[in-house]
C-alpha cells in the first residue's frame, strides 16, 4: 500500500482564516469608536463619585472635630442660643 499525499489547499481555503480575521478586527475596531463616542453614562458615574467622595469628606472632618475634642452640635446650639 502507497500513501498518499494529502491534497494541495486552494488559495481559497488558504485566505480564509485571514479573511475572517480581517473581518472580526474591522468588527472590533468599529465597535469601539461607536463606545468611545457614548458618554452617556460618564456623567453619571462621574455625578455618583463626586458624591461619595463629598460624603467621605464630611464623614473625615466630622470625625476630626469629634477627635479634637470640639463638639459641633453644642457650638451650634450655643450660637443659636438654645
Amino acid at each position: 500500500m502507497t500513501q498518499q499525499a494529502p491534497p494541495n489547499q486552494t488559495t481559497k481555503e488558504k485566505t480564509q482564516p485571514m479573511s475572517q480575521l480581517v473581518t472580526l478586527i474591522a468588527s472590533l475596531r468599529a465597535r469601539l469608536a461607536a463606545a468611545r463616542q457614548d458618554e452617556g453614562g460618564f456623567a453619571i458615574a462621574e455625578a455618583l463619585a463626586m458624591a461619595a467622595l463629598g460624603v467621605a469628606l464630611l464623614i473625615v472632618l466630622f470625625g476630626a472635630l469629634q477627635a479634637l475634642g470640639l463638639d459641633v452640635i453644642a457650638g451650634i446650639r450655643r450660637q443659636i442660643g438654645l
